[in-house]
Parts: C-alpha cells; structure tokens; sequence
C-alpha cells in the first residue's frame, strides 16, 4: 500500500532442524491418548475460541491439547466447560520446550484471526508434523505454499471441524516438507551478503 524508493530485503528466521529433533526427543510425561495440539498465548489474535467451538463439532476420541497462558484462560475454561467438552481438552499451560509434545502430536491446529510468519508452524513441518492452519496472511502462505490442502477458512466452523477429522484420517496430506529457505548456513550466508553490500 505505500511506496518507498529504499532497497528491501527479507531475510527469514531460520529453523535448526538438527537442534529441534534433540528437544523434541527430550522425555517428558506423556499424554494419555492420541491429541491434536495448538501452541500459543491465550489471546484474542490466536482464536482459541474458534478452534474449540470447531473441535466440539468434531466426531473423534482424539483430543485437543492446549500449550500456553494469558490473559484469557479463564474465559477458555468456561467456553470448555459450555461446550461440555472438560473431557477432550487437556489445557497443559506453558512448556519452555513444547517439541516432545508437538512431535509426538496427530496435527497442529492453529486458528489465528491474524499471523506473521508463525515459527511453531516451521517448526512443526521440520519435525513432519501435519499442520491446519486459517488462511489469515501471506506469511503463511509463503510457509507453505499457495497450494496447500491445509488452508482453513477463517469463520465456516463446520468447515474447519471437518479439516481435522480428515487430518486424522488423512495425516500425509497435511504434511509440508520446510524449504530450505530457513536453513541456517542459507540465512547466515544472506546476512553476510546484506553487510557485504552495505559497506
């Protein structure tokens, strides 16, 4: 929308796919049961209130585990408790090393109104997990392609519930291999040429 004459360049954050298998393979206390997971703060943005009014309309024994806090957990709880679903949604709070939890996940769900370039959606194709995510911004699409399965609508909850319990049934459609665009010997080497052509 606006125009600017000055040289830009976009440089990624990258992803250490050799450092995220070693925390993902960190033990931990399992999960009882097969999950789906969201990893993120408990805030207006990320719509949590849209994935479990979504994961209540779903048919499946799988369940939905939540790693985070904020301000609006308590209102999370009490939408759980509405929804009658105390016994599909496992709040776990905030992990300092989500990965175990992530790996060892049926999918990542994530339903935010708005996003950037999410890391935790990198992170979970690094460790080939299947990925839902609303179709909210072109930091997503450039992640995982304009032709990805896995582009949810933002506000059709029937249409959502139904992406999930395909995922289940369907985890390989829903896998995206990272490019390489945030391997880190490639991002290293474009700040090097960043400095190199600014001095």
């Amino acid at each position: 929308n606006f125009h600017s004459n000055v040289d830009k360049h976009v440089i990624y954050n990258p992803i250490d796919s050799n450092e995220l298998d070693l925390l993902a393979n960190e033990k931990i206390m399992p999960i009882e049961g097969s999950y789906i997971i969201h990893v993120g703060r408990f805030n207006r943005a990320k719509r949590h209130d849209r994935l479990l009014d979504a994961f209540a309309r779903t048919n499946t024994n799988t369940k939905l585990l939540l790693l985070g806090n904020g301000k609006l957990e308590e209102q999370i709880k009490q939408q759980i408790i509405n929804l009658n679903i105390q016994e599909r949604v496992i709040i776990a709070g905030f992990k300092s090393n989500p990965y175990p939890y992530l790996k060892a996940s049926k999918g990542l769900v994530l339903t935010s109104d708005f996003e950037g370039l999410p890391m935790v959606l990198l992170e979970a194709q690094s460790l080939g997990v299947p990925i839902l995510r609303t179709d909210c911004s072109a930091g997503i699409r450039e992640a995982v392609g304009d032709d990805y399965p896995g582009l949810m609508p933002l506000n059709d909850l029937s249409a959502i519930a139904g992406y999930i319990e395909d995922m289940l049934v369907n985890p390989s459609i829903y896998m995206k291999a990272m490019t390489d665009d945030f391997n880190p010997k490639k991002i290293a080497y474009q700040y090097d040429q960043l400095n190199y052509f600014t001095n």
